[in-house]
């Protein structure tokens, strides 16, 4: 295990419990978690595969080490550490199991962790992140683009 990574989260997929739902039921300092999105249009990107029922990541480093990288280049660089991309399920999870992660403000900025295994559309990925107003979102943004306080998380294996 990495310094700073989490040995393993719990993740159910959307086939059993709609993103939309789970981030509705995501309450962080009696504050919600929102997507205003439409669900149906987020996919699974760069090969990324879930079990259709709840499973475990393994390994999870959330964004520690690519801080100010495009999850586009995070994608190469998992690739050749023989990561995952986290998906939209895997980072609600993440944010539910691990809400301190989206406390600290880097340089002022809300912390974005950004999902490379999602996609909404073909050039976009998605990201959890925690506003100025403490609301977490499920939202999405430019796969060649870093936002600040943005940062790609990744996991070694999923076990169901």
């Amino acid at each position: 295990m990495r310094k700073g990574g989490i040995p393993f989260v719990i993740a159910v997929p959307a086939v059993i419990a709609n993103p939309k739902l789970q981030m509705q039921n995501l309450i962080l300092l009696n504050i919600r978690g929102y997507v205003r999105l439409p669900i149906q249009k987020i996919g699974y990107a760069n090969g990324a595969t879930v079990p259709n029922k709840p499973y475990l990541l393994v390994d999870v480093e959330p964004g520690l080490k690519t801080s100010g990288m495009t999850p586009e280049r995070c994608t190469e660089v998992f690739k050749d550490q023989g990561r995952l991309g986290l998906t939209a399920e895997e980072g609600i999870a993440l944010a539910t199991q691990f809400p301190e992660l989206f406390n600290v403000l880097e340089g002022g900025n809300p912390r974005k962790i950004y999902l490379p295994g999602a996609t909404f559309g073909p050039e976009s990925t998605l990201y959890v992140w925690r506003n100025e107003q403490g609301e977490i979102w499920l939202y999405c943004g430019w796969t060649s683009k870093v936002e600040p306080g943005g940062r790609s998380a990744s996991c070694v294996n999923r076990i169901s």
